[in-house]
């Protein structure tokens, strides 16, 4: 058995695992990958460089998928891409466009930490 056969037997059981159309595990590898590459590679999800690896892997998934059955099932192809793709690109463009949805981080400047909380003799501060 060559690569592509072994890999694609290797996919087959994925998706015969997954609880719904091929489609679906697409979906949660595209995610996987793009978290993945995020956490890897220590890049905030605002950086273009977590959907290039989902985009380049996926391209690899579908080359591998052309080699191991002798031609391009255009539908099949395009229908994967997107299903990879959608959800990390969509994410990536929100966290982009409204940079306050990934604003959770809080961030305590030193002169902050030294000032006493509020109830604790001193005066709330601002914000609180």
């Amino acid at each position: 058995m060559n690569f592509p056969e072994l890999y694609e037997s290797i996919i087959a059981q994925i998706v015969r695992e997954c609880p719904g159309p091929d489609k679906f595990a697409h979906v949660f590898v595209g995610l996987g990958i793009w978290l993945a590459a995020a956490l890897a590679l220590r890049k905030p999800f605002t950086s273009t460089i977590p959907p290039i690896v989902v985009a380049l892997i996926e391209a690899i998934n579908e080359i591998i998928d052309r080699i191991a059955k002798g031609s391009w099932e255009w539908p099949d192809t395009l229908g994967d891409a997107a299903a990879t793709l959608f959800w990390p690109l969509l994410l990536f463009a929100a966290l982009r466009l409204f940079p306050w949805l990934g604003a959770g981080r809080v961030t305590v400047s030193r002169a902050e930490e030294d000032e006493p909380a509020a109830g604790a003799g001193g005066a709330p501060r601002d914000g609180a």
